[in-house]
């Protein structure tokens, strides 16, 4: 039992970093697209 929480908590702790490195990008996606606007 002690194995599957386990497996529950490695898989938890990737999802939530995979969410924060997608979130990560698309704020800098974002940012990006604004500067190349302001720059024309």
């Amino acid at each position: 039992m002690s194995d599957i929480n386990q497996l529950w908590s490695i898989v938890a702790t990737l999802v939530t970093l995979v969410l924060i490195v997608a979130t990560a990008f698309e704020i800098g996606y974002e940012l990006g697209r604004d500067d190349k606007k302001k720059a024309k």
